[in-house]
């Protein structure tokens, strides 16, 4: 069975956090007034170009395209550069807030689900008492795949924005029972899932299409 709860973040998962969001304030710091010292040179040296230079000439014309061309490229690299701060925000906020809400789940057999001309697959687990688990193909583990779909894991996300850390193994490999391939996202199989990243269905993992038609009787958003 499936049962969700809060606790502290643990190492695999702050790492996981440094390893996509990571934090060093001074090196951005220092790229930043790199960027802006070059914007002043350039943005100096066009000024200058345009008032002195012959433009009719087109050789001066294409030293000025480039010029400001480059230019273009340094402010884009700035705006880049300082999205990267809330991402550095974000991280210092998730990693103080130090919590995190898992969804932990044993299973005993899985069921895959291909779409045909997509490399993506649909898992379900059967968590018992007539439980079956359904996640989004972007919810997976990122540090191991060979040993998923596994029989023991947590879907984890931080309680702080809600960002999604994904799956965390902790058991071994499950073989799936079954496989199921349908011809494309327009079937009613595909049609009939819930589009939440988590949900659980009621009924029997070897009756899996009819437990779908149902609708889901719990979702994880």
């Amino acid at each position: 069975m499936t049962f969700t709860y809060i606790r502290r973040l643990n190492e695999r998962e702050r790492e996981n956090i440094m390893g996509r969001f990571p934090v060093d304030p001074r090196r951005q710091m220092l790229f930043r007034f790199f960027l802006v010292c070059l914007i002043g040179i350039f943005m100096g040296g066009g000024i200058i170009l345009i008032t002195n230079l012959d433009l009719s000439n087109e050789g001066n014309g294409i030293i000025v395209s480039v010029i400001f061309t480059l230019l273009l490229c340094l402010v884009f690299a700035y705006i880049a550069n300082t999205t990267r701060d809330e991402k550095v925000k974000f991280t210092k906020e998730v990693l103080s807030d130090k919590k995190a809400e898992v969804l932990s789940v044993d299973a005993s057999a899985v069921v895959l689900v291909s779409v045909s001309g997509y490399d993506t697959c649909f898992y379900f687990f059967d968590v018992g008492n007539q439980y079956i688990l359904f996640l989004y193909p972007w919810l997976f583990p990122s540090e191991d795949l060979s040993s998923w779909p596994n029989d023991c894991f947590e879907i984890v996300r931080t309680v702080m924005h809600g960002a999604w850390l994904g799956v965390f193994t902790y058991g071994k490999r499950l073989e799936p029972i079954r496989e199921i391939t349908i011809p494309n996202t327009e079937d009613q199989f595909f049609a009939e899932l819930i589009h939440a990243p988590v949900s659980l269905y009621e009924g029997s993992i070897d009756r899996l299409e009819e437990a779908i038609k149902n609708g889901p009787v719990w979702a994880w958003n």
